[in-house]
Formats: structure tokens, sequence, C-alpha cells
């Protein structure tokens, strides 16, 4: 194999490079309040990076010696970075935060390990994304806290349909199901309990609609709204 050619000042700017672009999406998570901002993905980055230009360079040093794969080592960033992006994720109760975040750190290795391996556009492309996807995310987290949570208990005489009924008339309101559980009871008799996501429900008479509309699904008799 042929040893890659590389300077001391093309490490120091793939470094810098790494550093950059680990802080424009630190500072996206940074400014929505996540627990791994700026200097983690920072850190994450450079650090990657010196791993990928560290691989060249021990390869340039020993390849004459040795059979080495200049890309074994930085294939080990791919795999551990998992752990730190676990210490991102949040479990409160039935619901989960963090993901994002600890898919943001594991993008963001990557963009810092191939930027040191010398795969710039690759990697600016890559950083453009992983932003933009963030961003896209923080739109639709704002969309989600001006629609309005409501908890629905819908009880009925099982018939063969009504979930299907269900979804059809909240997706005919534009109100989209958080979750959904069947609980069955005696004399074939069932009870629905929902957590829907709708527009300002409170401020208009559209919440009062979507009511009379799932009354009249056949075999449904009581609905409790909280």
């Amino acid at each position: 194999m042929i040893p890659i050619s590389i300077s001391y000042e093309e490490i120091l700017l793939r470094l810098a490079l790494a550093t950059v672009l680990g802080g424009i999406i630190g500072y996206e998570r940074e400014s929505s309040h996540h627990y791994a901002g700026l200097r983690t993905h920072m850190l994450v980055s450079v650090s990657s990076a010196l791993i990928g230009v560290g691989s060249i360079v021990l390869f340039n040093e020993y390849y004459q010696v040795t059979t080495m794969d200049p890309l074994r080592v930085g294939a080990q960033v791919i795999s551990g970075i998992g752990f730190l992006g676990a210490g991102a994720i949040l479990k409160h109760g039935s619901s989960i935060k963090g993901l994002t975040t600890a898919a943001s750190l594991w993008g963001i290795a990557a963009v810092g390990l191939f930027t040191g391996l010398g795969a710039i556009i690759p990697s600016l492309m890559a950083t453009a994304i992983i932003f933009l996807a963030l961003t896209l995310a923080r739109y639709s987290d704002y969309l989600d806290k001006k629609r309005g949570l409501l908890s629905i208990e819908i009880y009925a005489r099982d018939e063969i349909g009504q979930v299907g009924e269900i979804g059809s008339i909240l997706s005919d309101f534009q109100a989209s199901i958080k979750s959904i559980n069947m609980e069955h009871q005696q004399n074939n008799e069932v009870v629905y309990h929902l957590q829907i996501s709708m527009i300002n429900p409170k401020k208009t008479d559209r919440l009062g609609h979507l009511i009379a509309k799932m009354r009249q699904i056949p075999g449904v008799y009581k609905i409790n709204v909280e």
C-alpha cells in the first residue's frame, strides 16, 4: 500500500474544521436546552477527527513493517459513541427524551472521523443535513406545543371496526393519536383510553363537534374528556 501524504498544517486544519462542524450541531442542541450541547459535540467531533488523522499518521509510520488497516481504529468510534449517546437518553415514566441528541452525537462522531480522514466535502454535506434535520425537529416540537393534549375515555359495546372509525374521525379533525389502550370489560364492553393532540381544542367548538361525531360510532354510549 502507498502511504498517504499529510502535513501538520493539514492535520491542524482538519481538527479545526471538525471542531467547527461539531460546534454548529452542538450550538443547535444547546440553544434548545439539551444536556449534550456545544462543548460535548465539539469534543466528540475533534476527538473523532484526531482518531481519523492519527490512523493515517500511524499508517504512514508503520506501513512498511505491518499490514495495518488505517480504518480499523476509526471503526471503533462508530460503535464506541453508543455509550456516550446512551447517557443522553433519559426516561421519565412512559416517555423517553434524548434520543435525538444521542443520534446527533453519533452523527457528529462520524462527521469528525471522516473530516479527520480527509473526506471534507461529504462531512460538510452531512453537517448541513444534520443541522437541517434538527432545525425541522425543533419546528415540529414548536407546533406540538401549540397543540393541546387531551385524555379521552370512550365506553362502548365491542363491535368490529370501532378503532378504525375513531382514527378516521380524529384524522378528519386534524387530531393525532399519541397513545391508545383498550380495556375489555364484562358483557362484551370495552373502554378506549386515548391521548390525542389537537390544535387549541378548548378555544374553539371543534372539540364539541369531535365528541358529537364520536358518539355516532356504533356501540359508543359514553365519552369522558380530561
